[in-house]
């Protein structure tokens, strides 16, 4: 069971998986990257209320801690250990993104850095903002930061969101008429405190409801539509779990499962996901001038 992260770069990653892989299936160990959140029932509850994909505009997810929240000798702002922003809170950024566009990005088309200041090493990512771009030619941006800052520098506190916004929609009403108003619908998906759902979390659905005059676009009508999810346990049924789970439980009940050949929820990330995990991290740094994280030097001898 692997610290997310799994590796350092995508080049470590397809390294340990296909060597992972390559073991005789009745000797191979279960091995897992450690992605807590995406076990919990509240993430499959947030991916059901954003399918269709194709539709989708634009993902932001944002995950930022407070400045000071870790001290400077913390193992975040060390390169040799792999340390950045990107490599820890953007963790759970990318998982978001290639999450609810159930897809690999095609580029990462900007990054932009707040590098650790000097005489710091500027390597380390303190902060990063970068977006992507997705098959459907929509974007997905993410914003991960250690150390956010309000005015006169002061720590500034935000709660991590995942922010789905849909493209525009016309409504063929049943009932509308020639020249009858126009029916255009916007919807966004917000999923506030999705790393640790556990604590607290709420998933919202917003739809913007607006009819405007045939001919001239004029707005005659808005209404809002608004509802509230959230989901603390699975539904009865063969899926375990009480309201005390934490994320971690949840993964660590199915990671049992899998170590004693039972039936779990199915919910996995296998080698595959992992390595595209690190190629999309790897692409971010790229991107923001910055080198990727160093390979281990480590070989096994056996």
């Amino acid at each position: 069971l692997l610290e997310k992260p799994s590796v350092s770069n995508a080049i470590e990653a397809a390294s340990l998986f296909a060597y992972h892989a390559s073991l005789p299936a009745a000797s191979r160990p279960v091995l897992l990257e450690a992605f807590h959140a995406r076990f919990h029932p509240a993430w499959r509850q947030f991916l059901s209320l954003t399918a269709e994909p194709e539709r989708i505009e634009n993902v932001t997810s944002l995950f930022t801690l407070p400045k000071s929240f870790f001290p400077r000798t913390d193992i975040r702002y060390k390169y040799d250990l792999a340390g950045g922003s990107l490599m820890d809170l953007g963790t759970y950024t990318i998982a978001a993104l290639r999450d609810v566009f159930r897809a690999e990005p095609l580029a990462c088309t900007s990054a932009t850095p707040k590098l650790l200041p000097k005489p710091g090493d500027q390597r380390i990512d303190v902060g990063i903002v970068a977006d992507f771009e997705f098959p459907n030619g929509a974007t997905g941006t993410l914003d991960a930061d250690l150390e956010r800052k309000t005015w006169f520098c002061l720590p500034s506190i935000e709660m991590a969101k995942i922010v789905v916004k849909y493209r525009d929609v016309v409504i063929d009403d049943e009932t509308r008429a020639f020249g009858a108003p126009k029916h255009v619908m916007s919807k966004t998906v917000t999923y506030w405190g999705f790393p640790g759902p556990h604590f607290w979390h709420r998933i919202q659905v917003n739809e913007k409801h607006v009819w405007l005059e045939s001919g001239t676009e004029k707005v005659i009508e808005k209404r809002d539509k608004k509802k509230n999810f959230t989901k603390y346990v699975w539904d009865e049924g063969d899926k375990k779990g009480d309201l005390h789970w934490s994320t971690y439980r949840y993964m660590l009940d199915e990671f049992v499962c899998k170590v004693r050949g039972e039936k779990g929820t199915g919910i996995w990330v296998d080698g595959e996901d992992s390595i595209n995990q690190m190629k999309m991290i790897d692409s971010g740094y790229e991107k923001a001038g910055l080198p990727l994280r160093p390979t281990s030097t480590y070989r096994s001898e056996s």
